[in-house]
């Protein structure tokens, strides 16, 4: 990596852990400039203003991590509902998120109303995730997988729970009552499944 780059990467890592630490009101590009040892000169050459440098890390930082762990994707050979209990699983054992204090929605809450820029692109990412879970639960019922449910509320029900809990410090939430939290989730899935039994004989045939 050429040192421009490396004094560019240095900012954008130190602006998410700043916003980490200190919040989005509370992180002052004084503040990160003193930390990293970085020339106000500098940071100005890649950076014109703090709004830019967060949109950034947002970009850079929070949006490639979202996709790698929290996108809800179908998998082939498996039932839409078993797709998110098996990624929730895999959730449980993602370290690096549960270490590193979760962005997205202390941001959303901090923005609102005072950074609209940085707000909407919060936001597009939030609508990402809810819509890909939506997705799913929608093809869950769709195929006769789970009873008739409120797909739009469930999704922002689930959410709330999952980044509530990934937005808590490390000292405020350990890991194992991050685990817990998935696993009640993982339960409260399982138990919205259709049995056998249950399911019309027509849904059964092509089933299985």
């Amino acid at each position: 990596m050429k040192k421009g780059q490396n004094t560019r990467e240095r900012l954008i890592d130190a602006m998410a852990q700043a916003l980490r630490i200190y919040g989005y009101h509370g992180t002052s590009l004084s503040r990160l400039l003193k930390e990293t040892g970085i020339p106000k000169g500098s940071m100005y050459h890649y950076f014109s203003s703090k709004k830019e440098l967060v949109l950034c890390v947002i970009d850079e930082r929070l949006k490639p991590r979202i996709e790698d762990h929290l996108l809800f994707a179908l998998r082939s050979g498996r039932s839409p509902l078993d797709a998110i209990i098996e990624r929730v699983e895999e959730l449980k054992s993602a370290d690096r998120l549960l270490k590193e204090r979760f962005l997205l929605m202390p941001l959303l809450i901090e923005t609102s109303g005072v950074e609209p820029q940085i707000h909407e692109a919060v936001q597009k990412l939030y609508d990402l995730i809810f819509n890909s879970l939506k997705k799913v639960l929608d093809e869950a019922e769709g195929s006769g997988d789970i009873h008739p449910i409120d797909s739009e509320a469930l999704s922002h029900f689930l959410l709330t729970l999952l980044l509530g809990s990934l937005s808590l410090s490390p000292s405020t939430l350990q890991k194992a009552g991050y685990v817990k939290n998935l696993t009640l989730m993982q339960e409260y899935l399982r138990s919205l499944k259709v049995s056998k039994k249950e399911r019309p004989k027509h849904i059964q045939q092509t089933l299985f």
